[in-house]
């Protein structure tokens, strides 16, 4: 794999080709954002990677653009702007893999930044299976914050522009699509994920340090494991490394969720004398955050809340929403064990965030945005 890769930094970059990859096998590809804070992680989990490449299989190969900015750490050099490599096995403290570009300065927010990575890796390391992680700060309905330019990707239709163009190139879905990065475990980004990826692996909580254990989920990895099987690995390597949350969810089952979802919120529309009802519902659903309570509350728990009433339309709703939750859920695992897989929002108050929401597909395709907003409404 190093020989080809070699050979290929000194080529140009190739043309996207109907020519089908070969059969089995993985491409890694991670967009590594530390244009922030996170910068100091960088060299760390690109020798992770390499750890992680020294027990997969030989046919994965893992690509990283991976972005730094002046001020955190000057290990590895102190470089700055953006490198793409092609991970190398190696478990030294050095970083061994070849850096095939020296892009300079880029904007790691920008959708078509990602667009263009992710193309460049299905072309230059071209592999029947394809796993995007999305590495940096993460707030749900937002992903990949660069300091530098000031930018963000919003859930609300901006990652998607990202990811498009290589579900185009490769005429299917992503097999997989991990966030190493906090909060991304919401319903809401699987609903938006579900027309471009099979599996999504994300956290309902934030992340510490550790994040993904690359090194343990790709341990023998080889093309004959599939996007669930991975993606269970890849949640149980965060519990290992002692992660509040980490699930796969099958968006296969989306759908189904959103169905309950919006039953749910009709049901509450429907019926404005159950409104107060909300109060009960949300005292007893698990908070994923304590510094921001409203944001991000356990789905499958909030079902089962409402399934609780008195109220029969009610009961069922959250029932549905509750089973749903459940078949949707390949694997979840962490330190949070009533967590159930996936969150969602539920901000009763907000101009702004009231606003970035409602541009969401999932406002488009339920009505939980509109009970949202009655509810706060509501409050006095």
């Amino acid at each position: 794999m190093y020989a080809l890769f070699a050979l290929l930094a000194c080529a140009p970059a190739p043309s996207l080709s109907p020519v089908p990859p070969p059969p089995g096998g993985w491409t890694i590809a991670v967009w590594m954002d530390g244009d922030n804070n996170l910068e100091a992680l960088v060299p760390w989990d690109l020798n992770e990677l390499e750890r992680a490449a020294a027990v997969a299989g030989p046919d994965v190969q893992i690509v990283v653009q991976a972005d730094r900015i002046p001020g955190y750490v000057t290990w590895d050099g102190d470089w700055t702007g953006a490198r793409r490599y092609a991970i190398a096995a190696d478990d030294t403290q050095a970083i061994a893999s070849p850096v095939l570009a020296d892009l300079g300065e880029r904007d790691m927010g920008d959708p078509a930044e990602l667009a263009e990575f992710l193309q460049w890796a299905n072309t230059t390391a071209p592999a029947e299976h394809l796993a995007v992680v999305l590495w940096n700060h993460g707030g749900g309905l937002w992903i990949a914050s660069d300091d530098t330019s000031g930018s963000m990707m919003h859930l609300a239709g901006e990652l998607q522009a990202g990811l498009q163009p290589v579900v185009d190139a490769r005429g299917r879905r992503i097999d997989l699509v991990a966030f190493d990065a906090c909060n991304m475990g919401q319903w809401e980004v699987a609903h938006a994920l579900a027309p471009q990826a099979d599996v999504m692996v994300a956290s309902e909580a934030w992340v510490n340090n550790q994040g993904l254990g690359y090194d343990l989920a790709f341990a023998g990895l080889d093309g004959g494991v599939d996007a669930r099987t991975l993606g269970d690995r890849l949640a149980q390597s965060a519990a290992q490394r002692r992660e509040l949350t980490m699930s796969a969810i099958d968006l296969a089952q989306e759908a189904e969720v959103a169905a309950a979802v919006d039953a749910l919120a009709q049901t509450w529309l429907a019926t404005p004398a159950l409104l107060p009802e909300w109060a009960r519902v949300r005292r007893e659903t698990l908070e994923l955050d304590r510094q921001y309570p409203d944001w991000w509350l356990d789905l499958g728990d909030l079902g089962d809340a409402a399934a609780r009433s008195a109220d029969p339309a009610l009961a069922a709703a959250g029932q549905q929403v509750a089973e749903a939750v459940d078949a949707a859920t390949i694997a979840r695992y962490g330190r949070i064990q009533r967590a159930r897989g996936l969150s969602i929002f539920g901000l009763t108050r907000s101009r702004y965030y009231g606003a970035l929401y409602s541009r969401g597909d999932w406002a488009q395709d339920t009505a939980w945005d509109e009970l949202l907003a009655m509810l706060g409404r509501a409050r006095p």
